[in-house]
């Protein structure tokens, strides 16, 4: 059988991205976008291997009908959402940086965000919380004894909110009513990702 190279990326990113141009594609007809739609448009682009898979998987072919029964402007959203968050993630990724800096400038990942995960995954601690001193407000890794530097403080909530979009972190209010913040397997896949390539150029 011949691998498609498209569902050779990623099955995941792979039918996203696909999902993604036939959507873009079809925003503005005036009837609903239905599943068949999509189908008939991959057969007309020769994704093959993609129709094989779905019809082989029978559990993704249900769940992918179940999205398009959603109204159009809701898919339309979602589409632009997965998207936003896959350049945010690409744009920390050596050799996809440039790309989302050419095509997407204003959608990066910001050096506080990766900043945060580092610090966290650095001291090998799970979480950190929010402390109020005064007028400032501080982020305390508890099981560490460790405090994470801020770089920009004007965009600390912005960065903490998109590291939660991504699923880079979690959170939940303890008892005094503050935020604890919990890094997520993903987070540390990222970090590591990150710090191998920056390795593998030093040694390079």
């Amino acid at each position: 059988m011949v691998i498609d190279p498209i569902l050779a990326s990623g099955t995941f990113t792979s039918i996203v991205g696909l999902l993604c141009n036939f959507v873009n594609e079809h925003r503005y007809q005036k009837q609903a976008i239905q599943f068949d739609d999509f189908l008939l448009w991959l057969k007309k682009c020769h994704h093959e291997p993609v129709i094989k898979y779905l019809e082989t998987n029978q559990k993704a072919n249900e769940n992918l009908q179940n999205i398009f029964k959603t109204d159009n402007k809701i898919l339309l959203d979602k589409i632009v959402q997965i998207d936003d968050l896959l350049i945010k993630i690409s744009s920390k990724i050596n050799g996809w940086s440039e790309v989302v800096e050419s095509l997407s400038p204003n959608k990066s990942l910001s050096d506080q965000c990766i900043s945060i995960l580092r610090q966290l995954e650095k001291s090998g601690g799970s979480d950190f919380i929010e402390i109020t001193a005064g007028a400032e407000t501080l982020f305390y890794i508890l099981d560490k004894n460790k405090y994470i530097e801020i770089l920009d403080r004007r965009f600390i909530e912005d960065d903490l909110n998109t590291l939660v979009e991504l699923g880079l972190l979690r959170y939940e209010f303890i008892k005094s009513g503050k935020r604890k913040f919990i890094i997520t397997r993903n987070a540390v896949s990222l970090i590591n990702l990150i710090s191998n390539e920056k390795n593998e150029r030093r040694s390079g």
